[in-house]
């Protein structure tokens, strides 16, 4: 006689604020709530996501001097020693006047036995760093089991 364990594909959700200092440093990610099974593993600025398929949203809120000062992000994967961007990357504003995303966005499947460390960065600045406000920067995870 065998056992199959009960499968659940429930969407699960976790929203977490985000801010950064610098240009390629890992955000510093606050958890605001998650539906998940099991909460996310925040580390060192990163989200350890367990085996599953996820779909990621990311924005930014900002103050700045200038209309001028503005970034691009992404959300990206890290393995330990590259950071790879998933998906498109996001902007605030018209960056350089480029007409990209507002949003950085990507899916992503782990695969089972396997853990991905993923983290929002920002990778370029328009003549200054403005401040990220983490309460208005929010970075969504959804996840559903493999």
């Amino acid at each position: 006689m065998s056992y199959v364990a009960p499968h659940s594909n429930a969407l699960e959700i976790a929203v977490l604020n985000w801010t950064s200092a610098g240009i390629n440093v890992d955000a510093t990610l606050t958890l605001n709530g998650s539906s998940w099974a099991t909460a996310p593993d925040l580390t060192s600025g990163r989200v350890t996501l367990p085996a599953g398929h996820y779909r990621f949203c990311a924005a930014v809120g900002l103050t700045r001097a200038s209309s001028s000062y503005n970034v691009r992000f992404a959300v990206q994967s890290y393995d330990g020693a590259t950071y790879t961007t998933i998906g498109s990357e996001g902007q605030s504003d018209l960056y350089f006047n480029l007409g990209n995303s507002d949003l950085a966005d990507g899916v992503l499947s782990v695969a089972a036995g396997s853990t991905m460390d993923v983290t929002v960065r920002v990778l370029q600045i328009q003549n200054a760093m403005p401040t990220i406000v983490s309460a208005d920067s929010t970075f969504v995870i959804w996840r559903t089991d493999l």
